[in-house]
């Protein structure tokens, strides 16, 4: 065995006593005489040392014990080198995704269907308050780490050779700020006058002042055919049973119905209406029922007979929509939505309770439909938009 071998033997521990004692023996000599030529340089005792040729083993000895420091040194330096190299790829690669999980992730696939976070919340939101919006079918979450994405919700369909109007935008760390905030912001005033159908309300505004003459006039001035939108005021509250029927008859074609809440007075039962809202008339524009809780599969209410049934399920429906809202206040935030805690729920349990109540509708259709609407009876004002 060499003393080189020797000596790997001995930094792993795997020598005996005898033979570690033998090398530490020869360790301590060496470091001795190290010691002893730097302080006493002139020994005479030792100027015969130097002239006399060195043992080849402890040359060997030397040479090996240098060389395994050496070794040593090279690991601890390759060592440090891969934690740095570990160090580096971890913050530029792997924190930033990390950290989209402290914060709203639009992105993130919704259990059970294929399409992501945000396109749900905002299908959900768009259905129950932007009815003038829209829609918006899918929302594209480009993630950039650190909480930040870039959005894009492109309009897929169109109305009245209207311009697509896409919605661009940036989410940073769960705040959200639309390029194009417009297209997506809550009317400060009902365009519905909820006063003409016997809605009281928790705000006074209502449309732009016009009386119905002037509407009509309005719409006069158009070509018969050129297409436009409107919100449409009944002259009275109507179930959602009875407003179907109506909408039937009368070839109304309502987009959107808006919705109020049936209220116990002190003398009669009353309807009231913080803020327009409402569901889409029939086939519901949200897939994955079951992800907002909504397990009826409905249709246009037209293709049925048995209007109770479609009436329980679209009250159900709206319920569930507003359920989900309140339980995902953090995208109801982003939009810049001031609803209060469990208002959302409080308006659920009202509809589930006491059914589905129609007061008003938005159309999107021609003018010469909207000159018709104009001269039915239950029609008390349109406002155009």
């Amino acid at each position: 065995m060499t003393y080189r071998e020797k000596l790997d033997l001995y930094a792993q521990g795997a020598l005996d006593k005898e033979e570690t004692e033998k090398v530490e023996e020869t360790l301590e000599k060496h470091a001795a005489i190290r010691e002893f030529l730097s302080d006493e340089p002139a020994a005479p005792a030792l100027e015969t040392l130097r002239e006399e040729p060195t043992d080849a083993e402890t040359q060997a000895d030397a040479a090996a014990f240098s060389k395994q420091v050496n070794k040593y040194i090279r690991r601890a330096f390759l060592k440090a080198g891969a934690v740095v190299l570990a160090v580096v790829l971890l913050v530029v690669f792997l924190l930033p995704q990390a950290a989209d999980v402290l914060f709203y992730d639009p992105g993130k696939t919704v259990p059970g269907t294929e399409i992501n976070r945000m396109t749900l919340d905002l299908r959900v939101y768009s259905e129950l308050f932007l009815p003038h919006a829209g829609p918006y079918t899918e929302v594209y979450a480009d993630s950039r780490g650190w909480g930040e994405y870039e959005i894009n919700a492109p309009q897929t369909i169109t109305y009245n050779k209207e311009p697509a109007k896409s919605l661009v935008g940036k989410i940073s760390r769960g705040k959200l700020n639309w390029y194009t905030p417009d297209y997506v912001r809550l009317s400060p005033i009902n365009l519905l006058k909820h006063a003409l159908a016997g809605v009281d309300a928790g705000y006074v505004f209502e449309g732009d002042g016009s009386d119905m003459a002037e509407v009509k006039t309005a719409l006069g001035e158009l070509p018969a055919s050129s297409g436009t939108s409107a919100f449409v005021t009944l002259d009275t509250v109507m179930t959602f049973a009875e407003f179907a029927d109506w909408a039937k008859k009368n070839d109304a074609w309502p987009y959107w119905c808006a919705v109020c809440l049936k209220t116990n007075g002190v003398d009669q039962a009353t309807h009231r209406v913080n803020r327009l809202f409402g569901v889409y008339y029939g086939a519901p524009f949200i897939p994955g029922d079951d992800q907002i809780g909504d397990t009826g599969k409905l249709y246009a209410p037209s293709d049925f007979d048995d209007m109770t049934r479609v009436a329980d399920g679209m009250a159900e429906h709206a319920a569930a929509l507003l359920d989900y809202a309140e339980n995902n206040r953090a995208f109801i935030k982003m939009m810049g939505d001031s609803a209060e805690k469990g208002e959302f729920a409080a308006m659920a349990d009202n509809i589930r309770e006491n059914g589905l109540f129609v007061y008003g509708f938005f159309a999107r259709t021609t003018a010469e439909d909207f000159v018709a609407l104009s001269e039915n009876e239950h029609v008390a004002y349109i406002e155009l938009v």
